[in-house]
């Protein structure tokens, strides 16, 4: 019988499609069947013989192939009345090819997930040793730094292991599990303590303690009267002037001989000199820089400030009572306008003739005697050699000199600053024992006799206070 070649329109493409599509699910069904006969039969016999098992399979086959032979895919007649039987070995040759190309991607498929599986197995493998190398590393640095703790957890360890009784990788690592010790508790910020707070913090506890804590503070007492205690006094005869900052210990060599005879029993306690000054140098030497700062301020204060006018010697020089104009240069004060210049008073105050301008003599006295300074009050109208000693009286000078060099000028602890302040103050002590010993006892008398009435008063109610203690007081011992 000859095929008849005829031209076919969309629709009966579309239906060859569809029965295409429906000979392809028939063939699943029928493929699908027979394995489950097959299960079922096979269960049904529960034979646990392979020969029996493969002769079951080889019959099921058969049957499936003789099925396949029987049924016959329904037909549809297409228009013109020509039929589609002629063409139907085609399409199912068709199907079976989509289905062997199924059957060997859903292979393929499984042939990739069986290789990932086994890559993940190796990756867990390699973790799971790189976790033991590290576990053995941490319990090597833990025994190293708590050799007590690390030996308890790995007694806890052999006992688990013994009483497992496996020594499989997988039980070895359920064994470090469960013994390893617990973490510690993420620790707390630590609280920022004040000066005053870790001092007592670090002086308390004990008796050591307690008497480091109290030589500390003898040593900060004589340290501060030492640099602000400036009256003649006639058993602390070294004072504590200019120290290295290079030195740790300079500060604190300086105090030490100036209380030699003080300090014998302290030092014996701390096994020598030496020691003494490691222990305390570095503290000390902080706390007479702090205290020459304060000291260097309430000099400024004295003699440069609008709060003073009494003691005042030039304007517009330091922070916070500049003009509002930078500009403007440095000015003597209205009690110095008979000096031509700012840069004259500065050479006035190193040199010996200080004490015969009456003026600049009078305001000099009036701010030592002010009691603007540390440890020390108001006394108007005594000799200035009573006042002061010729060391302070030098070194009030030079500050003085320094500070009215520029604009804000600022103390600085440089090492060219200090070579350069102790050899003014070796040339300005020079001045003043020549100008005392030539011409104080005059400028006294003559700032005496120049007096006002103000003033007068004033001195006599100082004198008549004296110097507030109870030596008028009819008091004894028994009365206490």
């Amino acid at each position: 019988m000859e095929k008849t070649s005829v031209e076919q329109s969309p629709q009966d493409k579309r239906a060859q499609g569809r029965i295409l599509r429906k000979r392809v699910q028939a063939a699943k069904v029928l493929e699908s069947q027979p394995q489950a006969s097959g299960d079922e039969e096979s269960k049904d016999e529960g034979s646990d013989d392979d020969d029996d098992f493969e002769s079951s399979s080889n019959s099921d086959k058969k049957e499936k192939v003789k099925q396949k032979k029987k049924k016959k895919p329904h037909t549809k007649q297409r228009k013109g009345g020509s039929s589609e039987d002629s063409g139907s070995e085609d399409y199912g040759s068709n199907g079976r090819k989509k289905l062997k190309q199924r059957k060997e991607s859903a292979a393929a498929k499984e042939m990739a997930d069986d290789e990932e599986d086994k890559r993940t197995r190796r990756a867990s493998k390699k973790a799971k040793q790189k976790r033991k190398q590290s576990q053995s590393s941490s319990d090597d640095e833990k025994g190293r730094s708590n050799p007590k703790q690390y030996q308890k957890h790995s007694k806890k360890g052999r006992a688990a292991k013994e009483v497992i009784g496996g020594s499989s990788d997988d039980d070895e690592s359920e064994v470090s599990a469960d013994t390893t010790p617990e973490k510690p508790e993420r620790q707390k910020k630590k609280r920022r303590y004040s000066a005053a707070e870790l001092k007592a913090k670090r002086f308390s506890g004990n008796a050591e303690d307690h008497q480091h804590a109290s030589d500390v503070a003898i040593l900060e007492i004589w340290m501060r009267t030492a640099i602000h205690d400036f009256s003649p006094n006639e058993t602390y005869k070294h004072t504590v002037m200019f120290w290295s900052q290079k030195d740790p210990n300079s500060a604190l060599r300086l105090l030490l001989k100036r209380h030699k005879r003080d300090i014998t029993e302290m030092v014996a306690r701390y096994g020598g000199e030496m020691r003494m000054l490691q222990t305390h140098g570095t503290h000390i030497r902080s706390l007479a820089n702090n205290e020459r700062a304060i000291q260097t301020k309430q000099i400024k204060l004295t003699w440069m400030s609008k709060q003073n006018p009494e003691s005042r010697l030039v304007e517009n020089m330091i922070e916070g009572e500049l003009d509002a104009n930078s500009d403007n240069p440095p000015r003597l004060y209205r009690t110095m306008q008979h000096l031509e210049s700012v840069e004259a008073l500065r050479q006035l105050l190193i040199s010996p003739n200080m004490y015969k301008d009456k003026k600049l003599f009078d305001a000099f006295c009036t701010g030592i005697e002010s009691g603007n300074f540390r440890q020390a009050k108001k006394r108007p109208f005594v000799p200035l050699h009573e006042l002061i000693t010729k060391a302070h009286e030098a070194h009030f000078r030079v500050e003085l000199y320094f500070a009215m060099s520029r604009k804000v000028y600022k103390h600085t602890n440089t090492p060219s600053l200090y070579k350069e302040r102790v050899k003014m103050f070796n040339h300005v002590i020079q001045s003043v024992r020549e100008g005392r010993e030539k011409w104080l006892e005059a400028a006294i008398e003559e700032r005496k006799t120049s007096m006002t009435n103000e003033q007068r008063d004033e001195f006599d109610l100082v004198q008549d206070q004296g110097n507030n203690s109870e030596d008028d007081v009819d008091l004894s011992e028994t009365d206490m």
